[in-house]
């Protein structure tokens, strides 16, 4: 085991991480693609994501300075504009009968702007080797280049029901919020046959401000991209090496903005990016509030609380743990109560009851609703084809509560207990009846916190046995 660590750290850990990033741009193309059928595909693209998450694991973390350092920071903007010209194309040519078009300046405008930070980056490495290429100025142009990308993809893209439902039912409920009424009801303007409100409070609220100026919501989604660049820069600093810098660089222009333009789930990504930075921090009061909105946000997030309870246990006690616990449910309480008070069974129905029947239609479901409800990376076809995808359920909940039995066991420190929880929602996902390629974003975050929190530990450990040292701006 200690060999393997070791072998894994020796590269470089955004190398994993943009490797599992890659792959859920990947599985986003083959979603609206008729690969979305076949078994093999679907089959092969999962036990290759899982089987590099779980290398991943194994990481401590680490940057190890070379003497010739491995950098391929220029290569990430190249890369990226393969994955948006092909997305580009492809979306306007598989969409077209809902008005998706794109222009020669929109694909031009890719091609210039990452051709340009490619050079600039190839630039600096080679003319002014005494400097560190790691320039948040080109990171900054990095996050903004994305954000002119998504505003061209906006413009080029319309937001229609019969593409996406996800938006315009949320856009639907901030209306009804604005109107002073329950937004939890059944919203007959969503679709030919209309939808519960699904989504928990903060997922839909966050886009309130864009409903309230009548602007298209898919700028929040931008202003979040934004948010959470940021909070992974503050994550790395005070002086991100050359595997840090090259994963913010590849974040900044993550591809998967373009391809799922239409998808709600980018705030989520800077409120958990941002709870778990004061969580490794220790900031136990903020990282509180935090998961407390959390829960708000998706059931998914669930999973992770009792592993967040635990640590809190752990590090400070059970007199405080109560109080945290207390901040916590608090907070999401407050959130969910004044929806909840006049229609509580609505809440349920929508954000509970409206899956339920894909779990109970397993069984005897066709290969193409099948394919359609696991279309992320998921378990569930393995298990139907094998004839036991009726005890999807128990494998699951099974898997989940057997991997916080061994942390209550081990009792773990921080940066392992992270894993554990990276373990235990990847198993949820992974045998959830219904379960798209982007809710793997938040696992890929928790587990880059848990790489970082590694990191952290090890250097602590290095200035405790070294004596006394200033306290760490990390901790502060």
């Amino acid at each position: 085991m200690t060999l393997l660590k070791t072998n894994v750290s020796k590269l470089p850990y955004s190398w994993y991480l943009i490797g599992l990033w890659a792959l859920v741009n990947i599985k986003s193309l083959v979603i609206i693609s008729p690969l979305v059928l076949d078994f093999r595909v679907n089959l092969g693209l999962t036990l290759l994501f899982v089987g590099l998450l779980g290398v991943t694991f194994f990481h401590d973390g680490s940057v190890r300075e070379q003497s010739r350092p491995i950098r391929f920071g220029w290569l990430i903007p190249l890369l990226s504009i393969g994955f948006i010209q092909y997305a580009m194309l492809f979306l306007a040519r598989y969409f077209a009968h809902f008005g998706y078009g794109i222009s020669r300046f929109t694909l031009g405008a890719v091609l210039l702007l990452n051709g340009i930070l490619a050079l600039v980056i190839l630039w600096r490495q080679h003319a002014l080797p005494q400097r560190p290429p790691q320039n948040p100025a080109i990171l900054l142009f990095a996050a903004l280049t994305m954000s002119a990308f998504l505003a061209l993809a906006i413009q080029s893209f319309p937001l229609v029901v019969e593409r996406s439902d996800m938006l315009p039912l949320i856009v639907s409920a901030n209306q009804d919020f604005i109107n002073d009424i329950n937004p939890y009801h059944w919203h007959h303007d969503v679709g030919p046959r209309g939808l519960p409100l699904s989504y928990l409070t903060m997922t839909w609220i966050v886009f309130l401000p864009a409903v309230m100026v009548k602007i298209d919501p898919r700028f929040i989604n931008l202003l979040a991209h934004l948010a959470f660049i940021a909070t992974l820069y503050i994550s790395l600093r005070p002086t991100p090496k050359w595997p840090d810098w090259t994963f913010l660089l590849w974040m900044s222009l993550n591809p998967l903005l373009i391809i799922r333009h239409d998808i709600q789930t980018y705030p989520l990504w800077f409120a958990l990016a941002l709870t778990l930075l004061f969580t490794i921090r220790r900031r136990w009061t903020l990282a509180s509030i935090g998961w407390g909105l959390l829960i708000l946000w998706r059931t998914t997030m669930w999973v992770l609380i009792p592993f967040y309870l635990l640590t809190l246990l752990l590090a400070v006690g059970w007199r405080r743990t109560l109080k945290q616990s207390l901040l916590l449910f608090g907070v999401s309480v407050a959130g969910i109560w004044p929806f909840l008070i006049p229609e509580p069974i609505a809440i349920y129905d929508g954000v509970i009851g409206f899956f339920a029947p894909i779990g109970q239609a397993l069984p005897t479901a066709e290969w193409g609703q099948i394919a359609g409800w696991a279309a992320g990376f998921s378990a569930i076809p393995v298990l139907y084809r094998g004839g036991i995808v009726e005890y999807y359920n128990e494998i699951q909940i099974g898997a989940v509560l057997l991997i916080f039995l061994v942390a209550l066991i081990k009792r773990p420190p921080l940066p392992t207990m992270m894993k554990f929880m990276t373990a235990a929602l990847l198993v949820f996902l992974l045998f959830n009846s219904l379960v798209w390629e982007y809710v793997y974003g938040p696992l890929l975050i928790l587990l880059t916190y848990a790489l970082l929190a590694s990191r952290e530990a090890a250097q602590a450990s290095t200035v405790a046995s070294d004596g006394p040292a200033p306290e760490s701006a990390f901790h502060r």
